[in-house]
């Protein structure tokens, strides 16, 4: 999930931010933050990468003549990869061969394994007095330490990157230039496998038939009374964020915001199939702030609100299906609680697509699930950055399955709202 937050706690927090939320350091002072904030709302700054606009949701902020920029937004976009370490609130951003560690607040970075001074440290700012900050990080010390070409148009106020190689390939996913691997999830031309369900609300026996990836399925019925409750559906990133990105010897071959919206689309017709009312944030290859998903949910009265994504780490050992939640007091409202939705969906996906299980966490600093007003869970199916997860998503199988397992757990837990 790509936009880092801060849960901003006076009592807590009180030592290192200020009023507005800014998250100083002892090298630039909260009013040397707060007034680049001011001057770049008056006069924004532009961001170029080989020769396109990049347009971010968080903007570029100058502060002390040094631009910076949300970390993941804009280098992901050049084909880095860039990592977060919540426990040792450390960035990492890597290109080619080329490693760039920078820590917030600390006024050193690493670069190669070498240790190297900053004249601005990364920092967590909150631009828009939110309460939720966004990591930003200096972008010529980070695009010099990446090969890349910057320049600044003063006039224009304008900051160009030209990235060391803009003749990298992107791969397609269906290229016969990429060796698939073979691993445990690969399919056969045709599987079957059966599972009876006596806990299902409509007692009706699940069967899966899978042929060349596709899924052929009985869902449970959905309760007439509960045909009415908007579902609103969210794929996650889009248009300029391509979320985390998935390679094979170098080539990126699946970006996780098409393979949301693959998924997105997927569920959303297996809810239609058994009567539920959906609302689709997106069906197509656009960019939403992330501020106005929540803002469009609560906007059309969401019942539930389902945000699909996929992982990334810096390990690529790491893998596996979490589903997060946040516990609102507006639960009660509608008689279903998001803890129990993330539940339900993780237990079927687990289930049906083998997956390793790493469990439901709270997570109250996503904008996504705090701004909500209906129970919301974000859903990360798998981890691009693992190999074995990676050849899985390239397959329809994973998609169909990853779609399946949340349309019947988003079921099952409405139906048991109305029978409570």
């Amino acid at each position: 999930m790509k936009k880092i937050f801060i849960l901003f706690i006076a009592v807590l927090f009180f030592s290192v931010f200020n009023i507005d939320g800014v998250f100083a350091s002892d090298d630039v002072t909260q009013e040397e933050i707060q007034s680049g904030i001011e001057v770049c709302r008056e006069f924004p700054v532009g961001l170029n990468l080989d020769g396109s606009v990049i347009n971010t949701e968080t903007p570029p902020i100058i502060i002390k003549e040094r631009t910076m920029i949300p970390a993941r937004a804009f280098f992901e976009t050049m084909g880095a990869t860039v990592g977060w370490n919540e426990e040792q609130q450390e960035v990492t951003v890597n290109l080619g061969s080329s490693y760039v560690t920078l820590k917030i607040n600390m006024d050193k970075a690493v670069v190669d394994g070498v240790s190297k001074d900053l004249e601005l440290p990364a920092l967590i700012i909150d631009t828009d007095g939110d309460g939720y900050g966004s990591t930003m990080i200096p972008l010529r010390f980070v695009a010099d330490s990446l090969n890349c070409n910057v320049e600044w148009d003063e006039l224009n106020r304008i900051a160009s990157v030209n990235s060391p190689n803009t003749n990298n390939v992107i791969v397609p996913v269906n290229s016969t230039n990429v060796e698939i691997i073979s691993t445990s999830t690969a399919i056969s031309d045709t599987t079957t496998s059966e599972a009876v369900n006596t806990n299902d609300s409509a007692g009706i026996n699940d069967k899966i038939t899978t042929k060349q990836g596709i899924t052929v399925n009985n869902l449970p019925s959905l309760d007439d009374r509960l045909k009415q409750k908007l579902i609103v559906i969210d794929a996650g990133h889009g248009g300029s964020d391509p979320g985390a990105l998935g390679e094979v010897n170098g080539n990126v071959v699946l970006t996780e915001k098409e393979v949301n919206l693959d998924i997105a689309l997927k569920l959303n017709s297996y809810l239609k199939s058994v009567g539920a009312s959906t609302y689709l944030l997106r069906e197509s290859d656009v960019s939403i702030g992330l501020q106005d998903r929540p803002k469009m949910a609560n906007s059309v009265n969401g019942y539930l609100y389902v945000s699909i994504h996929n992982n990334s780490a810096i390990s690529s050992s790491v893998n596996g299906t979490e589903v997060y939640y946040y516990s609102k007091q507006s639960e009660a409202n509608y008689g279903i609680y998001s803890q129990n939705l993330a539940q339900a969906i993780l237990d079927e996906m687990v289930v049906n697509m083998g997956l390793k299980n790493r469990g439901i966490k709270s997570q109250p600093a996503y904008a996504v699930l705090n701004k909500t007003n209906m129970p919301a869970i974000i859903i990360e199916g798998a981890f691009l950055s693992n190999n074995d997860n990676l050849q899985y998503m390239l397959t329809d199988e994973f998609r169909d399955k990853f779609a399946y397992s949340a349309a019947k757990g988003i079921i099952k837990v409405l139906n048991e709202s109305i029978n409570n």
